[in-house]
């Protein structure tokens, strides 16, 4: 019979599962932080593009050009000319960034993920 004063805590067993599991979450966090960070980068740069002078103006040429030089001082690598989808839509110019990111988690296991980011600009 176990008395309460005898039951003191996890045994080593226990303690290799907990810290086990801590590992395997960390290391994905590790893993998948840098697409996430380049996701943010991508979102800011399609937010300031609202903001630029003439974007209602410029041609879908252009402004792909001009995201992807932004996206290149980024350090953006995920992302290319071929993601970059611009639509017209009475008058609107819709902008869409649509691009998936794939990662090695462990040996022979990838984790895919899919971003999408859309703003529409006033056509000029």
């Amino acid at each position: 019979m176990n008395l309460p004063n005898q039951q003191r805590g996890m045994t080593a067993i226990g303690w290799l599962f907990v810290i086990a599991m801590i590992v395997m979450v960390m290391m994905t966090v590790i893993k998948l932080a840098p697409a996430y960070i380049s996701q943010f980068n991508v979102a800011s740069v399609l937010s300031s593009m609202k903001s630029e002078p003439g974007i209602g103006t410029m041609t879908a040429g252009e402004v792909t050009h001009t995201i992807m030089k932004r996206l290149d001082i980024n350090m953006v690598t995920d992302v290319q000319a071929g993601d970059i989808y611009i639509t017209q839509q009475s008058n609107n110019r819709i902008i869409e960034i649509d691009y998936q990111v794939q990662r090695n988690l462990i040996a022979n296991v990838d984790v895919l993920i899919k971003f999408n980011n859309r703003i529409e600009v006033p056509l000029r």
